[in-house]
């Protein structure tokens, strides 16, 4: 679409910089430890279908990548008030969450997902729309996970905590990956990217502080003791339900070969309850998968 434009943003922990979209997606894949947050110009359509087209003809769809809308009238604390993407919101939020909450807890919803910057959006979504953005229809609709990417939308939600009892989140948790045959997995949500680029991290740090260092037993425990508390915060604070650290056999020379297979927890995203009105306590309960 020519009236859509990439504006996109390295994220790595605590750094952004700004560069072309697919060189960014590229650098984030090489990399392994970072993610591209990509936006659509501020002049360009807000219409939900045209959006998703603008991400899928670019191939702009990568599990190191996230998509954001829509741009938003921030005050930052100048003179006057100035237009930013969408992922400048997410960026602000994930500043402010990381104060208090580890880093692979979403940044989204009421709580870790508001943006107090924010004046007012370029457009406002319905839920409907942001429905159809996170590609959620026919997931709401029971028939299943989506198929499809998802892009996180800033909307308005009503929350009693807040004052006046509204207010605009981001309320989405989503990498643009497209589902696998088998639905939505751990690589679809943008705090589990964000879990594995902390460890992507720890694993460089530990390979380069014992490159040309014996090969031997010691070298395995002290390369792991330089991984495994990482591994045990995220296991204590709800980021992964278990790990484990194994040592491979390898036929090629002056190498070390490992594999970490960890069990990540994902964010809720939707609740299914029911109000039942029964005589008795007693009463047995139909327990749905």
């Amino acid at each position: 679409r020519s009236t859509l434009f990439p504006y996109t943003t390295l994220f790595r922990s605590r750094d952004a910089y700004a560069c072309p979209s697919a060189e960014m997606i590229a650098c984030a894949e090489h990399r392994g430890d970072c993610i591209a947050l990509i936006d659509h110009a501020k002049l360009g359509t807000y219409d939900v279908d045209e959006i998703r087209e603008f991400y899928e003809d670019n191939g702009y769809l990568s599990k190191y990548a996230a998509g954001f809308t829509p741009w938003f009238t921030a005050n930052l604390g100048g003179a006057s008030d100035v237009e930013v993407p969408a992922s400048f919101g997410y960026l602000l939020a994930f500043a402010r969450s990381v104060q208090s909450n580890p880093l692979w807890k979403a940044v989204a919803g009421v709580f870790r997902g508001r943006i107090p910057e924010m004046v007012k959006p370029s457009y406002k979504y319905t839920s409907a729309e942001c429905d159809k953005l996170q590609a959620r229809a026919s997931e709401l609709d029971g028939e299943g996970d989506n198929g499809d990417f998802a892009i996180n939308p800033i909307c308005c939600k009503r929350y009693s905590g807040f004052a006046g009892g509204f207010n605009y989140v981001i309320y989405g948790n989503r990498t643009l990956l497209v589902p696998g045959e088998k639905g939505i997995q751990a690589s679809n949500f943008l705090n589990v990217r964000a879990l594995i680029s902390e460890i992507s991290k720890t694993l460089y740090d530990a390979s380069i502080t014992y490159t040309f260092e014996q090969n031997s037993d010691v070298l395995w425990i002290n390369f792991k003791a330089l991984i495994t508390p990482l591994l045990d915060k995220m296991q204590s604070g709800e980021g992964i339900a278990g790990y484990r650290l194994d040592r491979l056999k390898t036929n090629k020379k002056a190498r070390l070969c490992a594999r970490i297979t960890i069990v990540p927890i994902e964010a809720v995203e939707d609740f299914e309850l029911e109000i039942y009105l029964e005589d008795s306590l007693d009463a047995s309960l139909e327990v749905r998968g």
